[in-house]
C-alpha cells in the first residue's frame, strides 16, 4: 500500500468514526476459542510506503497525536487455529503535537491458546534506544519473564505523557523478571557515569499476607538534581534491605535497614549513617546514627498503638556537635552536647498529650558557655503547645 491515507475522527462520546466500519450481526458466541479452527491466513509480505494518518481527538485526550507522517511498514501475519503470529521487520513513523519520531521498530509477537511471546522487540527513537524480551504463559507450573533494556533512557522524549514527572539522568537501565506459581522475583540495574543503583527483590502474591523481599546497593548517588532549591553535590554510597509481610498498618510485619558509607551529602562530609526500623504487630521501633565532621547523633523513637492510642517514647542525642560545620548559615561554631527525651500519646494525631526535657551538658554556642541546663515542657492540646 503506497501513500495510505486514514483520517480517524473520535466522537464526543469517545467512539471513532472507524468503528462504524464494522458491521455486527447477530449474537456474538460466548465462546470464540475455535475461531479459527480449520482456517489459515498468511500475508508473506505487507508493505506500507509513505503513509498518513490525520487524526482529530476529543480536545481533552491531548496524549493522542494529531498526525502520524512517513509511516513505512514491512511485516508478516498468520492467523490460524494454533494461534497469531505478527512479525515486524521494520516500522518508522513521526508523530506532531505531540511529537516523536521513531527510527526504527521491530519484533516478533507469537500468541497461542498457552501463551504470549515477545521476541527480539526493538525501538530506536531520536532520544532512545530500547530492547524487550518476553514471555506470559499462565498455569501453575509454568514460568513467564521479561527482560528489558535501555541505553540512556531520556524520559523527556515523552514527557508529554508524564505530566509532572521529571526524571533528570539519562540512565543505561538493565531490567528482568520472572514469575511462577503466583511468585515474582526481579532485578533492575541503574547507571549513568559513576553512579549506580542495583535493586532485586520478590514478592509472593498468592498468600494472603504478600510476602516482599527488597534489597539495593547504591554507589556514588548525587541526590541534588532531584531536590528542587539545593545546591552543593552528593556522593552517596551505601546499601539497603526491606523485607516484610501484609499492606495493612494492623497486619503489616516490615523490618529495613540502611548503611550508608562514607559520602557527602550537599556537600557536607558524612562518616557514617545507619538506620534500623521495624514494625511489627501495630507498633514502630527505629534507631538513626548518624556521625561526620560536624559531630555525632543518635535518634531513637517507639511508637506503640499505631492505629489507635499512638503512645511514643522518643530520644535525641548530640555528642560534640558543631552546627558551623553544616554550613546552614554564617556564626553557627559550636561544641553541643545534649540529650532530649519524649514520652506520650497521640504524636500522629491532633491531639498530643506528654513530656519532653532536654539536658545540656558541657557546650558552647558562639561565645555562649553552659555548664550544664535542664529543661521541661508539656505538650497539650491540638496544636502541642509547650510550658517551659
Amino acid at each position: 500500500m503506497d501513500s495510505l491515507y486514514v483520517h480517524p475522527i473520535q466522537k464526543p462520546d469517545g467512539s471513532w468514526n472507524l468503528a462504524s466500519l464494522v458491521r455486527h450481526e447477530g449474537p456474538v458466541p460466548e465462546d470464540s476459542s475455535d475461531a479459527f479452527a480449520g482456517w489459515e491466513i498468511s500475508v508473506d509480505d505487507l508493505f506500507v510506503n509513505g503513509g498518513n494518518l490525520r487524526i482529530s481527538p476529543r480536545p481533552e485526550d491531548r496524549a493522542i497525536p494529531h498526525s502520524v507522517d512517513g509511516l513505512n511498514i514491512h511485516s508478516s501475519i498468520s492467523l490460524s487455529g494454533r494461534g497469531q503470529l505478527i512479525d515486524v521487520e521494520s516500522l518508522s513513523l513521526l508523530t506532531s503535537d505531540p511529537f516523536l519520531r521513531v527510527d526504527h521498530c521491530s519484533g516478533r509477537v507469537c500468541a497461542t491458546p498457552d501463551a504470549i511471546e515477545v521476541g527480539g522487540f526493538r525501538l530506536q527513537t531520536e532520544k532512545n534506544h530500547l530492547k524487550l524480551d518476553g514471555l506470559y504463559a499462565p498455569g501453575r507450573g509454568r514460568k513467564s519473564s521479561v527482560t528489558l533494556s535501555a541505553l540512556r533512557l531520556d524520559v523527556s522524549e515523552v514527557a508529554h505523557f508524564l505530566p509532572g514527572i521529571a526524571f533528570p539522568l539519562k540512565p543505561t537501565v538493565e531490567m528482568h523478571a520472572e514469575s511462577e506459581n503466583d511468585s515474582v522475583i526481579f532485578d533492575l540495574t541503574l547507571q549513568e557515569a559513576s553512579q549506580r543503583v542495583r535493586v532485586d527483590g520478590s514478592l509472593a502474591l498468592r498468600r494472603n499476607l504478600i510476602p516482599y523481599s527488597l534489597s539495593a546497593v547504591f554507589e556514588r548517588i548525587d541526590i541534588a538534581p532531584w531536590i528542587k532549591g539545593k545546591e552543593g553535590a552528593s556522593d552517596l554510597s551505601g546499601r539497603l534491605h526491606l523485607e516484610g509481610a501484609g499492606m495493612t498498618i494492623k497486619d503489616a510485619n516490615a523490618s529495613l535497614t540502611m548503611d550508608v558509607g562514607p559520602s557527602k551529602l550537599f556537600s557536607r562530609a558524612l562518616d557514617h549513617v545507619s538506620v534500623e526500623a521495624a514494625y511489627r504487630s501495630d507498633s514502630l521501633d527505629a534507631v538513626v546514627d548518624v556521625a561526620g565532621i560536624f559531630g555525632n547523633a543518635r535518634v531513637r523513637a517507639s511508637i506503640s498503638g499505631v492505629s489507635r492510642e499512638q503512645e511514643f517514647d522518643a530520644s535525641i542525642r548530640f555528642l560534640d556537635v558543631n552546627l558551623g560545620k553544616l554550613d546552614l548559615a554564617k556564626g553557627l561554631d559550636s561544641r553541643l552536647n545534649l540529650e532530649c527525651l519524649a514520652h506520650g500519646t497521640g504524636i500522629l494525631s491532633g491531639q498530643r498529650s506528654g513530656t519532653i526535657t532536654c539536658a545540656v551538658g558541657p557546650s558552647q554556642f558562639r561565645d555562649i558557655v553552659v555548664d550544664t541546663m535542664y529543661v521541661m515542657s508539656h505538650l497539650r492540646g491540638p496544636c502541642g503547645l509547650a510550658v517551659i
